[in-house]
């Protein structure tokens, strides 16, 4: 437990260290988490730095009130590109 927390911090750190402009917000440790579930620390770095600079709108975590609902459509194309591994992962029998 106290390893992946260790990660996860890195992540967080480092992608705030590369775009300080955007900074750290509530929820990016979710979606960081997630990407550790499926790939190594490198990778899910690059990962949760493509979604949060390409992917999320400008107003990603505004809403009235608050409802997040940027996070949820990055949680949802995670949760995409999760599945469509799974499944290439499955089509060459896991050497991927």
């Amino acid at each position: 437990k106290k390893k992946i927390l260790d990660v996860l911090g890195r992540i967080l750190r480092a992608f705030v260290v590369r775009r300080p402009a955007i900074g750290y917000s509530q929820g990016m440790n979710s979606i960081a988490l997630f990407l550790l579930a499926f790939m190594d620390e490198e990778k899910a770095f690059w990962t949760f730095t493509y979604i949060i600079t390409s992917l999320r709108t400008p107003d990603f975590y505004s809403g009235v009130p608050f409802n997040m609902s940027g996070l949820r459509v990055a949680v949802s194309c995670v949760q995409s590109l999760a599945e469509k591994r799974k499944s290439i992962s499955k089509k060459t029998d896991g050497k991927l």
